[in-house]
């Protein structure tokens, strides 16, 4: 039984990056006013973009792997924080809040949030690892 929900937690983890990088191609696509430029940026930060969209997939498939065994042992596991996974979610895809401020008009904080996309892209990245680290904790504790 538990292969079963490994390999069902590994084909979500995938299906989560692919769906973090569609959602991050329509959102640069629609807020860029070309397709150069939309790659353009993604070329600065590349490296960045695929270890977030990995770590994020790790962590969703670990999430529903937990979630799987917690169901089978009766809660045996000690909860996983729906918080840790919440913030460190809305942290990966924070960044892109900048993209959408000249939208609505704010091109001032645009500019001024867009000087921290590194450090943005950083830190939620730093939270994935820290998510991913204490759900495979959890895991080890079963």
């Amino acid at each position: 039984m538990r292969t079963k929900e490994i390999i069902r937690s590994i084909k979500r983890g995938v299906i989560a990056s692919f769906g973090l990088s569609f959602l991050y191609g329509i959102l640069i696509l629609l807020t860029m006013p070309n397709f150069q430029e939309a790659l353009a940026v993604t070329a600065e930060v590349w490296y960045l973009l695929i270890a977030i969209i990995i770590s994020f997939g790790a962590q969703f498939g670990l999430w529903f792997y937990v979630r799987a065994i917690r169901r089978q042992t009766s809660g045996a596991l000690p909860g996983v924080s729906g918080t840790t996974s919440s913030v460190s979610m809305l942290a990966c895809c924070a960044h892109h809040l900048v993209d959408l401020l000249p939208l609505w008009g704010l091109s001032g904080a645009a500019l001024f949030l867009g000087q921290y996309q590194r450090p943005l892209l950083g830190i939620s990245l730093a939270i994935n690892l820290l998510s991913i680290a204490y759900l495979l904790y959890v895991v080890a504790k079963k």
